[in-house]
C-alpha cells in the first residue's frame, strides 16, 4: 500500500510541466532574458542558473543533500524515477514442511538528474544516460 501511494504521488507530480510552473510565476519568468526563458520552457537548465530557474524548469527536487568539500559546501538536488519490478522469492511456511514461491513487487529510485549548486548557482549537472 505504501508503494501505491508513492507511485500515485509521483504520477501527480509528473503532471506538473514547465508551462504550468511558468503560469504560477509569470512575473519571475518575465524577468529572465529570452534565452533563459526558452530553456525553461523546454525544461532545460544550464550552468549558472539559480534555484528558482531550476525549479521552474524541473520542479521541486525529490531529494536534497549538502556536500562539503575542501572548496566549501554545495547543495545537491536529485530528481528520481521510480522503477517497479517483480521477482519471485522462496518463503518458508511456519508449521509446514517445505516452502512456497511468492511474487514480490519492489520499487527502486533511479536518479535521473542531479543538480549541484555552489553559492546559489548551478555548478554541476549530472544526467542518467540511457543505454
Amino acid at each position: 500500500m505504501k508503494y501505491l501511494a508513492l507511485v500515485l504521488l509521483l504520477a501527480l507530480s509528473a503532471c506538473a510541466t514547465p508551462q504550468k510552473r511558468i503560469e504560477k510565476n509569470p512575473e519571475l519568468f518575465a524577468s529572465y532574458p529570452p534565452d533563459v526563458q526558452e530553456a525553461l520552457k523546454e525544461g532545460n537548465i544550464n550552468l549558472g542558473f539559480d534555484p528558482k530557474m531550476v525549479e521552474i524548469a524541473l520542479g521541486k527536487p525529490d531529494r536534497t543533500y549538502l556536500r562539503t568539500t575542501e572548496q566549501g559546501t554545495e547543495t545537491v538536488w536529485v530528481y528520481v524515477w521510480l522503477s517497479k519490478y517483480t521477482y519471485t522469492q522462496s518463503v518458508s511456511l511456519s508449521g509446514v514442511r517445505g516452502s512456497a514461491w511468492v511474487s514480490v513487487d519492489d520499487i527502486r529510485e533511479v536518479p535521473l538528474k542531479t543538480v549541484t549548486f555552489t553559492d546559489g548557482r548551478v555548478t554541476g549537472i549530472e544526467e542518467l544516460q540511457q543505454r
